[in-house]
């Protein structure tokens, strides 16, 4: 029920794919931001699929997520062209099935691959044995193989990098840099489209006067759900009690509308408390996560829970040290700034097992 209730939420956001649709044919750089895990890579990923099924163009898909080298980069980089040069049809059999039983178009649509990647691909080989992280200049072999493509190109060419905010906090490579290199490349094909997916604190990588798209293109700011999306999957007189609790985050409403569903005598406060319960190991792996990201971040999470501003919370901590705690819960996802000083956590769950105004430290390890 839980999978059909996610797609129903995704079918209901049509208008917003849509708007995302209608940007990419009218500007050539097209930012999709919003808070974190308000569904921005589902409608964006939605938004490209139709893109590239009307238009038939190549769409050119990169997430930064869990990139963990600009060789990893590049080799991920690569197989995205390699879909692109195939089509989505082709490139699933490729991928799936043995070659024995493609059809015609599949393995014509195979040598169009090599032909395009091969000796970036041989350059790349995880297999080589060569032990290193590599450097821009790898990144350069597929931005080298999506120039061949846009070249071949007859209409427009669509490139899009999700995720600019995971290579911020893993430190894996320099997003800025890439997205220089990004722009070189449109510039020189004028029938590159690029999309760049992030959280609203990320943005500023694309965008401020150090980025390459200062004063470029337009973005799309993406909302939690609101109420009249949650009403076409859920008009019970029930659902405000949800969204009280939950917020309209995605995970947590979908989770406590399939519990309500499948118990139908229990209150919606009570299931929420029980779904809070359940999911302590959640709660454990966000603490953590957060002392990973900054020594503070524990006492901010729980201060945050609590209605406690952070600079108020931790008054023998200098100032410099909160704001970059702030930055980097707020980059992983953790917390979220609706205004200037008005923090909150992202996920209710979250928030629910932490709002306990005796709770330690201590008591969260």
């Amino acid at each position: 029920m839980l999978g059909s209730l996610s797609e129903a939420l995704t079918t209901a956001r049509r208008d917003e794919i849509a708007a995302i649709q209608a940007t990419l044919e009218d500007y050539r750089v097209v930012g999709v931001t919003g808070g974190a895990e308000s569904g921005k890579t589902t409608l964006l990923q939605s938004a490209l699929a139709r893109y590239e099924q009307l238009r038939s163009s190549p769409v050119v898909a990169i997430d930064l997520d869990g990139v963990y080298s600009s060789r990893h980069l590049a080799r991920r980089w690569l197989r995205a062209v390699e879909r692109a040069v195939a089509g989505p049809i082709a490139a699933s059999h490729i991928s799936a099935l043995p070659q024995t039983m493609w059809p015609a178009s599949t393995h014509r649509a195979a040598h169009r691959v090599r032909e395009a990647v091969e000796p970036m691909a041989e350059a790349l080989d995880e297999t080589s044995g060569q032990r290193a992280k590599g450097s821009i200049e790898d990144v350069a072999l597929a931005i080298e193989a999506t120039a061949r493509l846009a070249t071949s190109t007859q209409g427009p060419l669509v490139l899009s990098v999700d995720h600019l905010e995971a290579p911020e906090l893993s430190r894996s490579l320099r997003v800025r840099e890439v997205l220089w290199h990004v722009r070189a490349l449109s510039q020189a094909h004028a029938n590159v489209r690029v999309v760049l997916g992030c959280r609203a604190a990320a943005a500023v990588l694309a965008a401020d006067d150090a980025g390459a798209y200062y004063g470029d293109g337009t973005w799309l700011t993406i909302e939690t759900p609101g109420r009249e999306v949650w009403r076409q999957l859920d008009d019970s007189a029930q659902l405000e009690e949800v969204l009280a609790m939950t917020h309209g985050h995605i995970w947590s409403t979908l989770l406590l509308m399939d519990r309500l569903r499948r118990s139908s005598r229990i209150s919606t406060h009570r299931a929420f408390l029980a779904i809070v319960t359940e999911h302590g190991d959640l709660v454990a792996r966000a603490v953590q996560h957060s002392a990973g990201l900054h020594a503070a971040g524990p006492a901010m999470l729980l201060a945050i829970a609590n209605h406690r501003g952070p600079y108020e919370a931790m008054a023998d901590l200098p100032t410099r040290d909160i704001a970059l705690a702030a930055r980097r819960l707020e980059l992983a996802g953790l917390i979220e700034r609706s205004r200037p000083r008005a923090w909150g956590i992202v996920n209710p769950i979250v928030a629910a097992a932490l709002r306990d105004e005796t709770s330690s430290i201590d008591k969260l390890r």
